[in-house]
């Protein structure tokens, strides 16, 4: 079921993390909690992971992220915008050291804001300071979703 070559980032994700202390937290829209399935796949998790929010609906990520609903109106769910504030909320929640969030859409069928199937967005959270990106994968939904959660894990292995 698991990617092998992630679940061997996924272990030096917990090494660093372990070496340094850190503890871990996303927020996750288009994976639909594959990057947390991956982050607790192995033993010991609980020593650097504290929590990983799906937030696949617009109200959830309102009420329990604190996205404003204006942000998510005036830019959609899939937005570097959006991407910051589901990470500040994850982060806030959560103290973790470092925080990530992906948001995006997989497909098959396009948003509200016309954007393409494959722009992923991400928001990274490190030493009280919040980055964002966006990437474009090419691919079918699962691979998008696969291709995303890889992403987010070399993320957070580069920021520990």
């Amino acid at each position: 079921m698991f990617d092998q070559e992630l679940l061997e980032m996924v272990k030096k994700i917990k090494a660093e993390a372990v070496e340094k202390n850190y503890k871990i937290a996303v927020a996750e829209s288009c994976t639909g909690g594959l990057v947390s399935s991956y982050l607790t796949s192995i033993s010991g998790a609980s020593s650097y992971f504290i929590t990983g929010i799906v937030s696949y609906s617009n109200e959830i990520k309102t009420k329990l992220l604190n996205v404003p609903a204006e942000v998510l109106s005036r830019s959609g769910a899939v937005s570097e915008e959006v991407a910051k504030y589901m990470v500040k909320g994850v982060q806030k929640l959560s103290n973790a050291d470092v925080a990530l969030s992906v948001t995006g859409l997989a497909g098959p069928d396009s948003d509200e804001s016309n954007n393409p199937i494959g722009m992923v967005c991400f928001g990274l959270y490190k030493n009280k300071e919040i980055f964002t990106s966006i990437l474009y994968f090419s691919r079918n939904r699962d691979e998008i979703r696969h291709l995303a959660c890889s992403h987010a894990l070399t993320l957070i292995l580069q920021n520990l």
